[in-house]
C-alpha cells in the first residue's frame, strides 16, 4: 500500500510512469543484488494497477532488445529477467499477458538466444 501511495502522490503521467519502470528495470538488470527487490517492485506495481502490461512491455523492450549484449558486460543481468517473470507469472496465473515477451529478439537461423533466456 505505501508503494502504490508513494508512486501516485506525484500523479505521474503515462510517459513518467514508462520512465520509472525503465529506472527500476535498470537497477534490476545491473545491481544483481537488487534484481529480485525491483522484480517485486514491478509486479507490485501492475498488481495494484499502477502501471499497465503496456508500460512494463515497453519499458522492458529497450532492455530486452540489447539483453544479449549486456549478458557480455554483466552476465547476471539474466537474472533479474528471470525474477520479473516468475514473479508475474505466480501473481497473475492464467491472467498473465504475454504482450511482454513479444519484445524478445526473434530467434535467427541456430541462434537459440530467447529460448535459452526463457528457459534459464
Amino acid at each position: 500500500k505505501k508503494l502504490v501511495e508513494s508512486w501516485n502522490k506525484p500523479q505521474p503521467s503515462s510517459s513518467q510512469a514508462k520512465q520509472g519502470l525503465e529506472w527500476l528495470m535498470d537497477t534490476g538488470f545491473t545491481d544483481s543484488a537488487k534484481g529480485d527487490i525491483m522484480a517485486e517492485t514491478v509486479t507490485e506495481l501492475l498488481v495494484h494497477g499502477v502501471v499497465s502490461w503496456e508500460h512494463v512491455k515497453e519499458a522492458l523492450g529497450g532492455f530486452l532488445e540489447g539483453l544479449m549484449d549486456m549478458m557480455l558486460d554483466i552476465p547476471t543481468c539474466g537474472l533479474f529477467f528471470h525474477a520479473l517473470l516468475s514473479r508475474l507469472l505466480l501473481a497473475f496465473g492464467r491472467d498473465f499477458n504475454g504482450v511482454i515477451l513479444s519484445q524478445l529478439p526473434i530467434p535467427e537461423e541456430g541462434h537459440e538466444f530467447p529460448w535459452k533466456l526463457l528457459t534459464g
